[in-house]
């Protein structure tokens, strides 16, 4: 997929497979390639934030649906160590009784 740079208005290759979210979920980074430095061969992403990278409306659908899996799938993970923590804790709190 391609869009347009932010700031210089370049075009750009962005890779939807190669996406970064932050600890918290609320943002996250997709993979773009320079056309000029791609046709050169270097394939060194840059990541930008992929609120900012202008692509048509189709694409962006797909890179929201990315996001959201992908924080679908962070906030099961954290719930899930929540509740192993809380087990663990209860747990240990049993053992206090019982001894």
């Amino acid at each position: 997929m391609t869009g347009k740079d932010p700031i210089t208005g370049e075009e750009i290759i962005v890779d939807p497979n190669e996406v970064l979210l932050n600890e918290a979920g609320t943002n996250m980074l997709v993979a773009t390639y320079s056309e000029k430095e791609w046709d050169r061969g270097n394939r060194e992403p840059e990541y930008k934030n992929y609120a900012r990278v202008r692509l048509n409306e189709k694409d962006h659908g797909i890179l929201l649906e990315v996001f959201k899996e992908k924080r679908r799938k962070l906030t099961a993970k954290k719930k899930k160590e929540k509740i192993k923590i809380q087990k663990a804790q209860k747990e240990k709190l049993n053992q206090k009784l019982i001894a």
